[in-house]
């Protein structure tokens, strides 16, 4: 199972408890297990997270969120940004959120030194801490790299 590191206190639905569901339905062959085991980036972790609850039909309420974050927090430099391809800008990252929780994925070199994969956060403190300047979000659906690609390409 994914190591999940929580950061102060959590209000609200905890998505901890659907992640540890999904890795006990899924087993070894989901492919967000995959990627936390054979430490993928972060942006592929979370796109197989997206996909693996999409599959379960489980996504209801989660939401893929890309944009900027304070680069003067420490964890910032252990995780990886979003690819920028099809014309994205650089520098970003991409997180889950889930009611009042937000999730980050530790970039695959770190997770390689840590064991840590994922950072969970209730809403209050991820704004507070991280300032994130969010740039595209859509819910955990079929058309969500579709919907992302139209708000992030100019």
């Amino acid at each position: 199972m994914p190591t999940l590191v929580v950061q102060g206190t959590l209000n609200g639905p905890n998505p901890a408890t659907i992640i540890q569901d999904l890795c006990e339905v899924t087993g070894k062959g989901g492919r967000f297990i995959d990627a936390c085991a054979n430490q993928r980036d972060s942006w592929l972790t979370l796109c197989f997270l997206e996909d693996d609850l999409i599959e379960l039909g489980w996504e209801k309420g989660w939401s893929i969120v890309v944009g900027s974050l304070d680069e003067g927090q420490p964890i910032v430099s252990r995780l990886d940004p979003v690819p920028s391809y099809n014309g994205w800008e650089s520098g970003l990252y991409g997180w889950a959120e889930y009611g009042d929780s937000v999730i980050l994925f530790n970039g695959a070199e770190n997770r390689a030194k840590t064991g840590d994969d994922l950072f969970l956060y209730s809403a209050s403190d991820f704004l507070e801490d991280f300032r994130p300047a969010v740039a595209a979000d859509s819910a955990f659906a079929d058309y969500s790299g579709r919907r992302l690609n139209l708000l992030l390409v100019p």
